[in-house]
């Protein structure tokens, strides 16, 4: 019993081993693939970036004093509950 037992082993793992080292081939082929995507999204990220970094602003706007100003006539906002303590309850 004890033999058999050893022998259905080593036969399982010789058999992960096979199935493991052709598989190896296949995760390849599809790893060159995402790495082809991960090139080509990074080459337009890259002429993007340099897009942006070739933008000149205009700052002058934010020292004439008709910018200086104006005035900020929004309202703070007040802080409230939100929910209610038990989600489950029958709402009144």
């Amino acid at each position: 019993m004890k033999n058999t037992i050893i022998l259905i082993g080593i036969a399982l793992v010789g058999i992960l081993g096979y199935y493991l080292y052709f598989q190896k081939d296949s995760i390849d082929l599809q790893n060159e693939s995402i790495d082809n995507e991960v090139a080509v999204d990074t080459e337009v990220f890259l002429k993007r970036l340099y897009q942006l970094q070739t933008i000149n602003l205009d700052n002058t706007f934010f020292s004439d004093p008709r910018y200086k100003a104006l005035i900020d006539m929004s309202e703070p906002i007040q802080p409230t509950a939100v929910g209610r303590s038990n989600p489950f309850a029958v709402a009144n």
